[in-house]
């Protein structure tokens, strides 16, 4: 997985202290409403944080998988072994993701600074989400190979492991999306060759 710019604490215990000093201020921080958090699936939560103005969506890190959610229904179920990479855009607030899988798919979250809950304007903490979704991301890569195709275009393999341990490649681009045939053949041998490497079946 390429380097990803997620937001980075200063200290270890930075989220816990920025929490400290909206608490002595009375700003408790916003947090996942309780109509939301009947819509997910059963697991661990290891963050969450609202993903539209009026706290209605939200994005939800959870040990299976990132999950959309609003007060009304499961939006998206995204597994982490979906997910490719990721950057975190700390003045527009906003991480994209780009979704594996052809054609490739970007995810655009907007995360606002406070929102309204509860009757008071409430702070929103990214930190916890963030190293969430940053770790898991990078948990699920067990190989990555990356190559010039002759074209001139860059080709990246991942392997890449599921929520049941199982290994597969994501190839992009995929070799039936390769602008020439000599990109094909290219891209089809540097999938072999990332297979071969952690002894998946390439079929």
């Amino acid at each position: 997985m390429s380097p990803a710019r997620w937001p980075r604490s200063h200290g270890r215990d930075e989220g816990e202290r920025l929490l400290r000093r909206w608490r002595r201020r009375g700003l408790a921080p916003a947090a996942l409403p309780a109509p939301c958090r009947g819509h997910l699936p059963a697991g661990r939560l290891l963050g969450a944080v609202p993903i539209d103005g009026a706290g209605e969506s939200w994005a939800v890190a959870m040990a299976s998988g990132l999950i959309i959610v609003s007060a009304d229904a499961l939006v998206a179920d995204h597994p982490w072994d979906s997910i490719d990479k990721g950057s975190w855009d700390a003045g527009a607030r906003a991480f994209t993701l780009t979704l594996s899988g052809a054609p490739e798919r970007r995810l655009a979250l907007t995360v606002p600074a406070r929102i309204e809950q509860g009757g008071a304007v409430r702070p929103v903490a990214v930190d916890r989400f963030a190293r969430a979704l940053r770790q898991r991301v990078e948990a699920s890569l067990v190989h990555l190979v990356t190559r010039i195709l002759p074209s001139g275009a860059q080709a990246r393999i991942a392997i890449r492991r599921d929520a049941d341990g199982g290994l597969h490649a994501v190839a992009s681009p995929e070799p039936a999306s390769a602008a020439t045939a000599e990109d094909r053949a290219e891209l089809e041998a540097l999938l072999r060759e990332a297979c071969d490497s952690v002894g998946l079946d390439t079929r």
